[in-house]
């Protein structure tokens, strides 16, 4: 006898059940989960039934197909929901199940309120073409070749959670759960009626006296989301300009992160002129200002306020502080968009040598939900938000010589949560914008790799690779004609793009994306000893050439020059001698001769004729401003020369003078890139911060050239890479002591070896 097929539950079902877990969820002052699983259409006609009987624009949908007259934003709209509270939410995971946006929503609900997700069978979830492998996957892969570990996972933590509610198609109802107590507060005493606990309370009372008190004794506030940090923010602001404070200056890493702030600011000052990015009162206003010109102008200021502080770079934080007399300084804990971890580890470093009598207060008690919630343990576990390192005992005493290093696979690294919370927690130490977008790239990125350095067990050091180039003739030419751009190559572009060289982007190639020392086994060799292993590796594989990509930081440039072997600070135009395929036997000074250039691009050296090279360049280059006394001192070459003239026009006489070595560089820069291809490249890169003061200096078409592109509306501006000659090796060394007034001291620097 055939089984027979149970018929899922009727979408009016569904809803009366939906109901009763959100009045049971209100009960206790928590959020639920629930998981519509099965086909698109039954899953969207019960949400779509459930809303209909709460009122208007209480239901947000993150989707891109809504229902008529919903309040909806798509993935990648859901960080403009920051600060903003929602009733309930309906996330479409037919749609793409994007990590960040997922954390992002979760965040916005108050209790009371549902999380309910729309997702495929549980048991076919992890084969679902997600749509979202559109952003994971990089050309020449393709979305065939995801594995779906991420979304296994997901599932598994489903399944083994109790905090999630899963109704199948196909399968009866579950019963609702009993109706919880909620766990009490510890924190109901609020000596101030406009702060909602005693803990925000006593924060805004410490961002005052920041403000009244002695200088250079700044706060930091850190708190998870929910707990009223950028409320406390902006009522403070408040209360200093009622007492007659004059300007309050605001800034944080884009502008729709402090608009609670502002919308609490404007709430205490019913008689003040509010607009988005200003409340004032008066003579008197609160004010945003970008943070890199905050660092790099001079502003007045009764009071500095950075909110999400660990989502801006570390060097920045440090010339606020140092700017600023009086700043305070919030940042959230586990957050989706980046971690105050990281933060912590990095920063208060800077803290206690600037200003030692700095303060922390963190704030425990949330708001928007009783203590205890449910959505927000499911959320922080599937997210990896509380990932931990190792802790500093089970790594204690580790080195270079007694720590196993390896490429791990990605699908016994998925399967072991214990290693893979030790491996996210110790990446978001080391890296300032750690999200659950990079959790996603880890796991299912088709080129990326997973080296590590452990010890019994203990994750010591973490590497993370990305196998780039290998592109096919078309999309290769189109790179190194600035006609297209390949996603997820960084090297091979560069090298194509400011090289003139198609063959460079064809040469498969493999990038270190992140690398990571546990904090208490830094400085014993360990992340040397991981960049040469995985330099080996490399090289046995086959690849043409390796690399990185960094925050030119002098502890950085220091450990990429002397903590890996193979590190160099020379551009060499062809392959070294002996050294692979197009080696010159000759050496340097015979392939500065006529014949001995004759005889390198017979052997392979210089892949193009000195025709096509030259017009490339020409092209490339017209309106740059370079000046040929500059950049190497007496060992010049000839092109170095040649180029500088070729951009020299009347207008940017001045602007050379003021400018010399930077233009200098950059023309070396242009003629030096040519001929990078080969087996033993030694290159060298680098692109301007957001907030580089020598940026300034460039002509305008100078400044495109360098590929720095406009701010965008609601962040900070997107540099663009440009090669850099290191040939004149002072330079390096300017930015490894640390010198600031060297011009490369801002810049971030691509190298290889």
């Amino acid at each position: 006898m055939a089984p027979t097929t149970r018929a899922s539950p009727a979408p009016e079902e569904v809803a009366v059940w939906l109901r009763g877990r959100a009045a049971a969820a209100a009960r206790a002052g928590h959020r639920a989960l629930v998981i519509l699983a099965g086909p698109h259409d039954w899953g969207r006609a019960c949400a779509e039934a459930a809303g209909a009987t709460v009122s208007a624009g209480a239901v947000l949908w993150v989707s891109d197909a809504v229902p008529e007259g919903a309040w909806s934003v798509t993935g990648p709209e859901a960080r403009q929901l920051l600060g903003r509270e929602t009733a309930h939410v309906v996330f479409d995971a037919h749609a793409g199940f994007n990590p960040d946006a997922f954390g992002a929503v979760a965040g916005t609900i108050r209790a009371g309120g549902l999380l309910v997700v729309l997702a495929p069978a549980l048991a076919a979830w992890p084969a679902y073409p997600d749509p979202e492998y559109d952003r994971v996957t990089v050309p020449p892969c393709g979305v065939d070749e995801l594995q779906g570990r991420f979304l296994a996972r997901l599932v598994r933590r489903l399944q083994a959670s109790p905090e999630a509610d899963c109704i199948e198609a196909g399968q009866p109802l579950p019963e609702l759960p009993a109706t919880e107590e909620p766990e009490p507060r510890s924190d109901t005493d609020t000596p101030d009626s406009a702060c909602r606990t005693s803990d925000q309370g006593h924060a805004v009372a410490a961002i005052e006296r920041v403000a009244e008190g002695r200088a250079r004794r700044p706060v930091v506030l850190t708190a998870d989301r929910g707990r009223g940090k950028s409320a406390a923010l902006g009522l403070a602001a408040a209360r200093l300009l009622d007492k007659g404070f004059e300007r309050v200056l605001v800034t944080a890493p884009t502008r729709d992160a402090v608009a609670p702030l502002f919308t609490h600011a404007a709430e205490q000052l019913p008689a003040a002129q509010a607009r988005r990015e200003r409340v004032a009162l008066g003579e008197a206003s609160i004010t945003f200002v970008p943070a890199d010109e905050l660092a790099r102008q001079h502003f007045h200021a009764d009071l500095v306020l950075v909110d999400e502080a660990a989502g801006l770079p570390g060097p920045l934080l440090e010339a606020l502080l140092r700017a600023h007399t009086r700043i305070a300084f919030a940042t959230t804990r586990h957050g989706y968009e980046g971690s105050g971890r990281g933060f912590a580890v990095r920063f208060e470093r800077v803290l206690d040598a600037v200003t030692p009598h700095w303060r922390r207060l963190t704030l425990e008690t949330p708001i928007r939900w009783a203590p205890g919630d449910p959505l927000e343990r499911f959320v922080f576990d599937a997210l990896l938000l509380d990932a931990e390192a190792a802790s500093d005992a089970d790594v204690a005493g580790a080195s270079a010589r007694d720590a196993t290093i390896a490429a791990i696979d990605r699908d016994a690294l998925a399967a072991d949560e214990a290693t893979l919370r030790q491996v996210f927690g110790l990446l978001v130490m080391a890296h300032y914008r750690t999200t659950p977008g990079d959790l996603r790239n880890l796991l299912d990125g088709p080129n990326c790799r997973v080296w590590l350095a452990r010890r019994a067990g203990a994750v010591v050091s973490a590497c993370l690779t990305a196998d780039e180039g290998a592109l096919d003739d078309g999309l290769a030419e189109a790179v190194a004609g600035g006609e297209r751009r390949a996603r997820g190559h960084l090297l091979p572009q560069t090298l194509a793009f400011h090289g003139f060289d198609a063959p460079a982007a064809s040469a498969p190639g493999r990038r270190i994306v992140r690398i990571a020392v546990h904090p208490a086994c830094q400085g014993r060799g360990l992340g040397g000893a991981l960049v040469e292993h995985v330099r080996a590796a490399s090289e046995r594989a086959g690849y043409a050439y390796w690399g990185a990509a960094f925050g030119a930081m002098p502890d950085l440039v220091r450990f990429f020059r002397h903590g890996v072997a193979a590190a160099t600070s020379r551009i060499l135009r062809r392959p070294r001698a002996g050294a692979g395929a197009g080696g010159d036997a000759g050496g340097r000074r015979s392939r500065r001769t006529p014949h001995g250039r004759d005889r390198a691009r017979a052997a392979g050296g210089v892949p193009r004729g000195p025709a096509t090279l030259r017009e490339r360049r020409r092209r490339r280059l017209e309106g740059h401003v370079g000046d040929p006394r500059a950049g190497h001192g007496r060992r010049r070459h000839a092109d170095d020369r040649r180029v500088g003239h070729e951009g020299a026009t009347k207008e940017g006489l001045g602007e050379r003078r003021r400018g010399r070595r930077l233009h200098g560089a950059k023309a070396s820069a242009r003629a030096n890139a040519v001929g990078l291809i080969g087996a033993s490249w030694r290159i060298a890169a680098r692109k301007p911060c957001m907030n580089d003061p020598l940026r300034s200096r460039l002509p305008p078409l100078a400044r495109a050239a360098w590929g720095v592109r406009r701010p965008e509306r609601n962040g900070p501006a997107s540099p663009g890479p440009a090669l850099l000659s290191l040939r004149a090796s002072t330079w390096l060394r300017g930015v490894s002591r640390g010198d600031r007034r060297h011009p490369l001291h801002r810049f971030r620097a691509v190298w290889g070896g």
